[in-house]
């Protein structure tokens, strides 16, 4: 059986056509679907951008939905244990993968993105709340612990020391 350059070239076309365009074409139809199904609250409940704050205490409940300027989907949110931080999530969607190569290689997938909306008045907030009679002591991340009033180290006094006959 003797192989021809055209039956070379259409098997090495149809490798090409199977291996890298069927798939391509599968995701696209994939992201497709999820596009035409919208972001939601749970699936903005559950990024990222909500579940960091669980680790130090923070849930959030849902409160309304609303678009920005570009037409985003925004969900805002409040803290339900009393600490009044509110929280906005921003909803993109990704056609393709992006990649970042800035310290690791990382990768966001193409899909819904949800981020965090409005990081300086939830920062406010925050520190507002550390810094107010009602926050309750519990751990933070490191880069809030600056925040934290401490209470002074009060000196020794003279009345204090026992002297010993």
């Amino acid at each position: 059986m003797k192989v021809t350059y055209r039956k070379a070239l259409a098997i090495f076309i149809g490798l090409v056509l199977l291996l890298f365009v069927v798939p391509s074409l599968i995701n696209l139809v994939r992201l497709a679907k999820e596009y035409q199904q919208g972001p939601s609250v749970e699936a903005a409940m559950n990024s990222y951008a909500i579940s960091r704050d669980e680790m130090h205490g923070l849930y959030y409940k849902f409160v309304y939905e609303d678009k920005d300027a570009e037409g985003n989907t925004r969900y805002h949110f409040i803290s339900t244990g009393g600490e009044n931080v509110p929280k906005v999530v921003v909803c993109k969607f990704l056609w393709f993968d992006r990649w970042s190569f800035i310290m690791l290689p990382s990768r966001t997938p193409a899909g819904w993105q949800y981020r965090n909306d409005n990081k300086e008045e939830w920062k406010q907030a925050f520190i507002a709340w550390i810094k107010s009679p009602n926050y309750d002591g519990r751990n933070l991340a490191p880069n809030y612990e600056v925040y934290v009033p401490r209470e002074s180290q009060k000196a020794p006094s003279s009345n204090d020391v026992s002297s010993s006959n």
